[in-house]
């Protein structure tokens, strides 16, 4: 319910992965909300996917706390602290890509030879998404 009641919807392969893992929890067509999925917008502009801590080093300086295997090893493992915390630092990270690219109408990357690189982007949205 507060998905439809979003102005929009950011977030780093959610068309493809998120949207996937949700359909076992609701018959909703989540896609058919307004989205912005801020790996989509990368490709369809350089033909390319890269990936969220690619984009997060290259264009905020950051890194993520862990890859997509540490979530399922986690979850296996029952350590909901760690996932939780992974969760919440890749939902921060997006939304830090948002607001950058909203704010300066690019992000940035490393091309093969090591070279800083812009990635135009047009994001008039809705509404800033809150921070936390």
């Amino acid at each position: 319910a507060t998905l439809k009641r979003a102005d929009l919807v950011v977030g780093f392969n959610q068309m493809r992965f998120d949207y996937e893992v949700l359909r076992g929890y609701t018959t909703e067509d989540l896609r058919a909300l307004p989205n912005l999925d801020i790996l989509v917008e990368v490709k369809a502009a350089i033909g390319i996917r890269l990936s969220l801590d690619h984009l997060a080093n290259a264009t905020l300086g950051r890194n993520k706390t862990g890859v997509g295997t540490d979530a399922i090893t986690w979850f296996r493992e029952g350590k909901m602290d760690l996932l939780e915390q992974y969760c919440r630092d890749d939902v921060s990270i997006t939304r830090d890509l948002y607001l950058f690219g909203l704010t300066n109408g690019y992000l940035q990357y490393k091309r093969r030879d090591r070279r800083l690189a812009s990635i135009a982007v047009n994001w008039h949205a809705g509404p800033r998404p809150r921070r936390s």
